[in-house]
């Protein structure tokens, strides 16, 4: 902060009191305390300020670090969290077919869509995933299918998963289709 002249007014600033108004109501409220004899000793004033200012700063630059670890940690956080099937849009049982040398087999799955994925168990009491598909993404789509019922899911890789329905319900399958679309505006 620039020294104050004789009168006690600040070249750059103003008054002391007008500077502490424009910092904040915090730091005028320390300074409201000061007494007339100090608004005189304007260097003292100033090098108060010029402290608590570089505090705050200080706050600000381990605010924004604090802030950057938690973005880092919510970008790997998929990898290390355990997946937990609790509190999910949508599950139930329903058939993933797989290409094996040639023969197309379907294999009863468990499904859950959960946030923006879609997690395929090998059954209701798996906590591993054997496939998990990310909803977001420009190659997201999935649309109803009728021969066999179900529908075909392309994932934000551009990989295409076809899911055919353990029962004969188009309601179900509707109803999985709006919610794997809705899932993928979801927030994590």
């Amino acid at each position: 902060l620039r020294s104050t002249t004789s009168s006690g007014i600040n070249a750059e600033y103003g008054t002391p009191i007008s500077l502490a108004t424009s910092v904040g109501p915090s730091l005028y409220g320390a300074l409201a305390e000061v007494d007339a004899s100090a608004v005189e000793s304007a260097p003292k004033l100033n090098a108060v300020v010029a402290v608590l200012v570089s505090d705050v700063k200080r706050v600000f630059q381990l605010g924004r670090g604090v802030l950057d670890k938690l973005r880092a940690a919510y970008d790997v956080m998929p990898r290390m969290t355990t997946i937990s099937t609790q509190n999910s849009a949508k599950s139930g049982e329903l058939q993933l077919r797989r290409d094996k040398m040639g023969v197309r087999k379907y294999g009863k799955q468990h499904c859950v869509i959960k946030a923006h994925y879609l997690l395929v168990f090998k059954n209701a009491a798996s906590s591993d995933p054997l496939l998990v598909v990310d909803l977001k993404g420009p190659a997201f789509a999935v649309a109803p299918t009728s021969k066999p019922l179900g529908f075909t899911l392309t994932g934000a890789d551009g990989k295409e998963h076809i899911f055919k329905m353990s029962d004969k319900d188009e309601e179900n399958r509707d109803m999985w289709v709006l919610m794997l679309r809705m899932a993928r505006t979801a927030k994590s």
